[in-house]
């Protein structure tokens, strides 16, 4: 009778650990997956096997992490491409200015090529500012909320507006406009 006991508790125990673990597997590897994504692994990919793979509702969850995935990678290879082309942008000003005002520090320079490159470190400085401006408004834009309070408006009056705005500097590079 101990043995017949112990038998039945021990094949019970590895039936219920065994069927316990097969409805499990299928939200370990989401967990397994979703901890890899979270790490910045974003070329893992959800796949599931066997029964799990016929699924529709697995399929759409697979379907949708992948999408995720996707996106991140998308996402972080555009971040990327956006900080080395910051950094060079900011990089090639800064060593003009450095270098033109080493050149200028010498002193082995004629007045006129002093004011030259005087000139030059004043046009890289402004646009390393203008530069600048246009991270911090892009950082404004990036923190900005979706708006709720969308109105419409005459987009041709702004477009009117903005083109009188700037009619002297279009004028002066002799741009002509047409417009229909």
């Amino acid at each position: 009778f101990a043995f017949i006991t112990v038998f039945s508790l021990a094949v019970g125990a590895a039936t219920a650990f065994a069927s316990s673990r097969i409805p499990l597997k299928p939200i370990n590897v989401i967990i397994n997956k979703l901890n890899r994504l979270a790490a910045g692994d974003f070329k893992t990919r959800l796949e599931f096997s066997g029964a799990f793979a016929s699924n529709r509702t697995f399929r759409e969850i697979s379907n949708s992490f992948n999408t995720l995935a996707e996106e991140l990678e998308c996402t972080e290879m555009l971040r990327a491409d956006f900080v080395n082309n910051l950094s060079h942008e900011f990089k090639t000003p800064i060593v003009s200015i450095a270098g033109l005002a080493k050149l200028v520090n010498k002193g082995n320079i004629t007045d006129e090529q002093r004011a030259q490159y005087l000139g030059a470190i004043e046009e890289e400085s402004r646009r390393l500012a203008a530069m600048a401006t246009n991270v911090l408004n892009l950082t404004k834009i990036e923190n900005q909320t979706i708006l709720s309070d969308v109105t419409k408006f005459n987009l041709s009056e702004q477009i009117r507006a903005c083109v009188l705005l700037l009619e002297n500097k279009w004028t002066k590079k002799r741009i002509e406009l047409c417009v229909d």
